[in-house]
């Protein structure tokens, strides 16, 4: 198993789920550290947005909330949704759909601007580009033969927990940090 390098995502970041201080706080004490933040931009002002692009984040749409307003977008909806992100703020040429639940259109709307999409190991995609979330055991580290993935939530009740998990991981393993996009499977 690879523990060299890693790969930490959080699902669910938007204006008030953010932990913000907490993320800098790792910044400082990892320089090196890189996350990839799955963010539900439509319940962010522009200012936070902002704020939260930092050359040590990537930030990849997460649909505009939970509530599965994504399931009835068109490709065209789609395709206008993750290209105003991208174009607006930076965000990465990536998706990811809450609770897995992705849509024939939107995997056809990703495949036409050239996005990749996050899903699940169980759950495969049909598109040139994408990354897994292998859910070994829930939230957390998971060691895989090419890399250390960690994912988690923002709200996730075990948070801290887990989040001292990984710190004393970085700290004795010194991984090289990689976005998302930095380690599709094509």
């Amino acid at each position: 198993m690879n523990k060299k390098v890693i790969v930490i995502s959080y699902d669910d970041l938007f204006e008030g789920n953010d932990k913000w201080e907490v993320f800098e706080g790792i910044h400082k004490m990892f320089p090196d550290f890189k996350v990839t933040f799955f963010v539900n931009p439509a319940q962010c002002s522009v200012e936070f947005l902002k704020k939260i692009r930092q050359p040590w984040t990537e930030l990849v749409n997460h649909a505009d909330n939970h509530s599965g307003s994504h399931s009835v977008w068109t490709k065209e909806r789609a395709k206008e949704k993750l290209l105003k992100y991208k174009n607006e703020f930076g965000f990465a040429s990536g998706f990811k759909a809450p609770g897995w639940k992705i849509t024939q259109n939107i995997i056809d709307a990703c495949k036409e601007i050239g996005f990749w999409i996050a899903s699940i190991s169980t759950i495969p995609i049909e598109i040139d580009k994408k990354y897994y979330t292998y859910y070994k055991k829930g939230e957390g580290l998971c060691l895989l033969q090419d890399y250390t993935q960690y994912y988690g939530h923002i709200q996730s009740y075990n948070f801290d927990e887990n989040l001292k998990e990984l710190k004393g991981f970085c700290l004795e393993n010194k991984p090289k940090f990689k976005f998302v996009s930095e380690m599709l499977i094509k």
